[in-house]
């Protein structure tokens, strides 16, 4: 759980930055292709 959120959170901030602060459109893109999730 612990290493799990871990590796979660720079990419979360990441997202939770650019909902503030522009368009996430990039970094959604890419979690999009690493998890392979449709639109």
């Amino acid at each position: 759980d612990r290493l799990v959120n871990k590796l979660l959170h720079p990419p979360l901030e990441s997202l939770r930055h650019e909902a503030k602060h522009g368009t996430p459109h990039g970094l959604l893109d890419a979690l999009r292709r690493l998890f392979q999730l449709k639109d």
